[in-house]
């Protein structure tokens, strides 16, 4: 059928000094229309008294693997992503600096102010087919048209699609922020709102191991 996933998903804009690389790359560039993606996450709990760090590893929209702080060491999400969580947990340098990164990456500068830094929001809308399809970020119940962007459309692979639709802002107390989705595959428009994500589960190619780069 054409129906298909939406989720919303904050990102926090940290400030720091410099831009942070992923930790690994991996041999080949993905097949078209397949991505290969990084995130890094900093997750506060009582503002930065406790800090969580995710470094997490994406073929095309389905977490393979991820670094945890938490647990000091990386963990399989997906049964591709097994073997190479494995081999990443028996190289003790790349465990060593990628610990590191709860530091260098979260807590720095030491001082951070949560006021005045604008929050990424992203709305995933995947599996879907035909591909026209339209999607509207709204505040408090309307459209916010300047701030947003979307990315071009890609092929899954298996004849659906899948797009994201972008806004950064200033979230204030109060503030409700929806991502709504209108398809042709739906009865009525479909309305995300911010902070409620969903997975994305895709059939996937096998993956070698990713190479660890020298930093």
């Amino acid at each position: 059928d054409g129906a298909g996933r939406t989720a919303c998903c904050p990102w926090l804009s940290l400030p720091s000094p410099f831009p942070r690389p992923p930790l690994f790359s991996i041999p080949f560039p993905p097949p078209q229309h397949f991505l290969y993606q990084v995130r890094s996450e900093c997750h506060f709990v009582n503002r930065t008294e406790q800090v969580r760090f995710l470094d997490r590893y994406f073929w095309d929209r389905q977490e393979l693997f991820n670094y945890d702080s938490d647990l000091g060491k990386f963990v399989a999400i997906s049964e591709l992503g097994r073997q190479t969580a494995e081999q990443c947990n028996q190289d003790k340098d790349l465990r060593r600096r990628v610990k590191a990164e709860v530091h260098r990456f979260c807590r720095l500068p030491h001082t951070v102010s949560f006021s005045g830094h604008n929050t990424l929001m992203i709305c995933d809308v995947a599996g879907f087919f035909p591909p026209k399809i339209e999607i509207k970020w709204l505040k408090n119940g309307k459209e916010l048209e300047d701030l947003v962007w979307t990315t071009h459309l890609i092929r899954n692979g298996d004849w659906t699609f899948q797009i994201q639709a972008m806004l950064e802002t200033q979230p204030e107390r109060g503030d409700i922020y929806g991502c709504w989705v209108n398809h042709t595959s739906f009865e009525e428009p479909v309305m995300a709102h911010w902070g409620k994500c969903s997975d994305f589960l895709l059939p996937l190619p096998p993956l070698p191991c990713p190479i660890n780069e020298t930093p």
